[in-house]
């Protein structure tokens, strides 16, 4: 029997090695089965059986193809179904480069193996969708991680790039937790039901339990569907993104994120040219409305000097945190009229974080500057801080963290053996320089342009960034329109739109739209408007792109 096996190995990596020559021989196999060859020789073949790879390339090798090729998929499935998958990431950017654009995107597609084996403890199915690796700085090995869930109800839906803030946190939050077609796959317990009523609580984790570990379950009403949603891992180092060669005293800043996006856009428009037919919306939440008006400003500058022709509309900012200078000091009224600190107490700490602020936003500070640092001594200092102050929910990062490094989405988003980061807390380190920085002047000179329209929305409930916090930042971004908008009253948002007929309507928020700035808060939401008002916020952005704003009674 010992015999036998030793003889079926023996030939199996003959095949490999024959199939792995006719890949080098032959440019148009498909690459991922060589590299599955090439891993699987030195583990399965042993270092002596190499020398099958030795030789000329001839024709007769070509010859052999089909059954070897053949052979080695059929055996390799026999052996082991893991035995297959790829232990490298899917680097897009060498196809993209040498003009192989429809092998790339091939390549790209999602491949969920779970549903094509039929197996009943799959749940919910991939939909269509496309994910990969794009490289973005060749020097220094930075590759950023995407997924792409292009629209299945209109052809010209437009293409939404979101990004999540942190800073350091996968952009998969907004895929899973917010408003994503897949999120993580309930319990079907009471006990689950229960939990979820009261919501999930920070340090506690019920949140997890709540969750079948790593399995999916459709999200109805996603945003995918009126929009081409494409999530991208920013910046290099959270979620899949990654950096290969780094130096000990790097920092990340504005124009590093920057021009990092703004390169992987410039491919991913390679990638997908039908894109350019189809309107651009940037935008994200919370720190990411630094990442998203930061590199909005970028393209436009490159569409200004003729070097693109990016079909950028709009930008959209949820929950931002674009102007920490007047974010910061302004949270603590919120806090105030909650009752959560008196007069006095509030006082204290606008003087303190003020305070810290200077001290930290010039000089060398500044430079040696930790997120960690001003989280603990400028923005919390001690005080409650939750997504949403009714319900008290956080994220649990660890569900995000179990459904991303599961066999299953790891093979199907082609991520090989590239670790995972849902939060990645050694980009505090690096974003301290960064974190008191402002795209003020950047929103400012969008708005001027006449061109794109920007929605800044957050929820009523949201303790991060408060209404009254962004309104302040809001009020004082430096355009031209800015006057127009202080005059601007507040409007009630209601569906159906018919605030003479209360009794039928639904309040969604408030709004205040001046030029092309609209600004809205959404009723029932905190820091998480699409996870915690997922139709609204769909609704919202639905008709931001389709109006210029949310819709109201008269129209």
């Amino acid at each position: 029997m010992v015999f036998i096996l030793e003889q079926q190995q023996e030939k199996l990596c003959r095949y490999l090695a024959w199939a792995t020559i006719i890949h080098e021989a032959h440019d148009d196999i498909h690459p991922r089965a060589a590299t599955s060859y090439l891993n699987v020789l030195p583990v399965f073949c042993g270092v002596n059986d190499q020398h099958f790879l030795q030789g000329a390339k001839t024709a007769k090798m070509a010859a052999q193809y089909a059954i070897s090729l053949a052979v080695v998929m059929v055996t390799l499935s026999v052996v082991s179904p893991m035995s297959a998958q790829p232990s490298r990431p899917l680097h897009l950017s060498p196809y993209i480069n040498r003009g192989q654009i429809g092998k790339a995107r091939v390549l790209s597609k999602v491949k969920d193996t779970c549903r094509s084996e039929s197996r009943s403890d799959c749940g919910v199915g991939i939909p269509e969708s496309f994910s990969g690796f794009i490289t973005v700085d060749k020097a220094v090995g930075k590759h950023m991680f995407f997924w792409y869930f292009p629209s299945q109800v209109s052809p010209d839906a437009p293409v939404t790039i979101w990004l999540n803030g942190g800073p350091g946190v996968s952009s998969m939050l907004g895929l899973l937790w917010e408003q994503g077609p897949l999120q993580p796959r309930r319990r079907s317990t009471g006990a689950a039901r229960s939990q979820r009523s009261q919501g999930c609580t920070r340090g506690k984790t019920e949140c997890a339990d709540e969750f079948i570990p790593g399995e999916l379950e459709q999200r109805n009403n996603s945003w995918v569907g009126p929009f081409s949603m494409l999530y991208i891992d920013n910046p290099v180092g959270a979620g899949y993104s990654y950096q290969q060669r780094q130096s000990p005293d790097e920092v990340i800043t504005q124009e590093t994120y920057a021009e990092d996006l703004y390169q992987f856009v410039k491919q991913f428009y390679q990638l997908f040219p039908d894109s350019y037919n189809k309107e651009l919306y940037i935008g994200g939440q919370s720190y990411a409305a630094k990442f998203a008006s930061a590199l909005a400003f970028r393209i436009h500058e490159v569409i200004q000097n003729g070097e693109s022709k990016l079909p950028l509309a709009g930008l959209y900012l949820g929950s931002p945190f674009f102007a920490p200078e007047i974010t910061i000091p302004a949270q603590i009224d919120y806090l105030y009229n909650l009752g959560v600190v008196t007069r006095s107490q509030a006082t204290k700490h606008q003087a303190d974080m003020i305070a810290a602020i200077r001290k930290y936003s010039k000089g060398t500070k500044r430079r040696q500057l930790s997120t960690k640092t001003i989280l603990d001594e400028v923005f919390f200092k001690g005080l409650p801080s939750n997504d949403n102050y009714v319900t008290s929910e956080v994220v649990d990062y660890s569900v995000i963290d179990r459904i991303m490094t599961s066999p299953r989405v790891r093979l199907a988003v082609h991520a090989g053996n590239q670790p995972f980061n849902a939060i990645n807390h050694d980009l505090y380190d690096k974003m301290g320089y960064d974190y008191l920085s402002s795209t003020s002047t950047k929103l400012a000179a969008l708005l001027d342009t006449g061109r794109y329209k920007v929605l800044i929305f957050n929820g009523d409930y949201d303790v991060v960034t408060s209404s009254g916090a962004v309104e302040e930042a809001v009020q004082q971004i430096p355009w031209t329109g800015r006057d127009d908008y202080l005059k601007e009253p507040r409007q009630m948002w209601f569906w159906p739109p018919r605030p003479d007929k209360l009794d039928e309507t639904k309040l969604f928020g408030f709004y205040t739209l001046s030029r092309d700035l609209c600004r809205v808060v959404v009723h029932g939401a905190g820091h998480q408007v699409p996870h915690d008002q997922l139709d609204i916020s769909r609704y919202m952005m639905e008709q931001f792109v389709n109006l210029g704003c949310v819709l109201t009674w008269p129209f």
